[in-house]
């Protein structure tokens, strides 16, 4: 069951969807929501990377090319979303 969850592009589709929506929904709202989301965001995202790697170094020798795509992909979309709302957030002024 373990093997099964970590190795599902649904788990990591999921994740993204829900940082994206997260970081999109906060933007709006204050720069301090958003930077806190942010940053929460940016370090469950670090555990997803981490479980992402592992479930990739230790099962993907028998998947196919575009299943490596499908948990890889959506993984770099979540890193990217938050390094995109950190590059945001040196922007605002806070005084």
């Amino acid at each position: 069951m373990f093997r099964r969850a970590l190795s599902s592009p649904v788990l990591y589709w999921g994740w993204a969807l829900f940082v994206v929506a997260a970081l999109l929904i906060t933007y709006p709202v204050d720069p301090y929501v958003f930077g806190i989301g942010a940053l929460i965001l940016a370090w469950m995202t670090g555990a997803v990377v981490i479980a992402a790697v592992a479930a990739v170094a230790i099962w993907a020798w028998e998947w196919p090319w575009w299943r490596r795509l499908l948990v890889v992909a959506p993984v770099a979309l979540a890193v990217l979303a938050i390094a995109q709302a950190l590059a945001i957030l040196r922007t605002f002024k806070w005084n």
